[in-house]
């Protein structure tokens, strides 16, 4: 299926000003049945050309048959945006009705939408690979190793309350390295769990023993 893309700059063109300029009366229905159109060629792989799925032209019979649109409805606005002066229709050699500029509504959407959605996901992809590589990279430095998933759990609520991952990284190491910080120099057993100390904001520590 293709995707097809409306935006309050396809009503606000030319074209349909000058539909609406020549027909006001009859614009929404003009409008309802363009639309109706737009989504049948968005159905097919046929380049903005009304077709069946054998390539055959569709009729104004088929296309209200398709549609449930009244076919003098369809008749009548193929005719108004088919008006020379309006330009949205055209017809083929062998009578298949088309839109004459598809990329505006179809091809050039459907790349920008194609674009948009691949940059997201690589995005996603490379932000959850940073905040792994990071909680690895904290892992290894904390001196307690108790349940991982828990932690991987509280870190990633670090994530989505906006905590500087790095900074807490380096809190972490501070800590390590300082041996007045009682919690990390003590018996294992009195270590707080990883996911413990994280949920606990415990990294905010080190201000403490720098002050």
């Amino acid at each position: 299926m293709k995707w097809i893309k409306l935006s309050t700059a396809t009503f606000e063109g030319l074209s349909m000003k000058m539909m609406r300029a020549k027909d006001p009366d009859n614009y929404f229905r003009n409008t309802s049945v363009m639309t109706h159109l737009l989504t049948l060629c968005g159905k097919s792989d046929t380049a903005g050309e009304l077709r069946s799925a054998d390539g055959v032209p569709l009729t104004t019979v088929d296309i209200a048959v398709v549609t449930g649109l009244p076919e003098r409805d369809i008749i009548d606005s193929i005719a108004q945006l088919s008006d020379k002066d309006v330009g949205i229709l055209g017809v083929t050699e062998d009578g298949a009705f088309k839109f004459l500029a598809w990329d505006r509504y179809q091809e050039k959407s459907r790349a920008e939408y194609q674009r948009n959605y691949r940059a997201s996901k690589a995005a996603a992809e490379a932000e959850a690979a940073r905040i792994e590589r990071l909680f690895d990279e904290w892992w290894t430095i904390y001196p307690k190793k108790a349940a991982k998933p828990a932690a991987k759990t509280a870190w990633k609520k670090l994530v989505k309350n906006s905590v500087n991952l790095e900074a807490v990284i380096d809190a972490t190491q501070a800590l390590v390295d300082d041996p007045d910080y009682t919690p990390f120099h003590c018996d294992k057993q009195y270590t707080p769990n990883p996911s413990t100390w994280l949920n606990n904001g415990r990294y905010s520590e080190v201000n403490e023993y720098e002050a």
